[in-house]
């Protein structure tokens, strides 16, 4: 934990927080390969990506990677697995856990804003593992 440092510091907790996004990128990367197999590492084609995005630009990369139509399914496998939340006018952002897992409720945020025109955030969690651009 404090990488042989007699106390805590600031580069301990950071090298942390980067473990954590790695780990959880692998873990949640497998198991949308388990549900959705043909969607491959669909996680590692958001790396370097800005931490705000289209729902334009993700359906793109959705498109590319499963064809036109399962798309959608893993478009919402995305928003299901909490790798992106719907960005609000006042700019909070829902992430499924804030939906209470109410899926049409996520949707209904995203469909509200024109979901292709509606802006998404990349959760926090994947900033580091995807070296996101802040």
């Amino acid at each position: 934990m404090n990488l042989g440092h007699d106390k805590l510091e600031l580069d301990d907790i950071e090298q942390g927080e980067e473990d954590f996004s790695v780990e959880l990128l692998t873990n949640i990367g497998y198991e949308i390969r388990d549900v959705f197999p043909s969607a491959g590492d669909v996680l590692y084609e958001f790396l370097e990506t800005p931490i705000h995005l289209s729902g334009h630009d993700i359906l793109e990369v959705a498109r590319r990677l499963v064809g036109e139509e399962e798309k959608e399914i893993l478009f919402e496998r995305l928003l299901w697995y909490g790798i992106f939340g719907v960005v609000r006018e006042d700019q909070r952002v829902t992430y499924i856990y804030d939906a209470r897992y109410d899926m049409r409720r996520l949707l209904g945020l995203a469909s509200r804003r024109g979901k292709e025109y509606a802006t998404f955030r990349l959760n926090p969690a994947f900033w580091k593992a995807l070296e996101a651009r802040v």
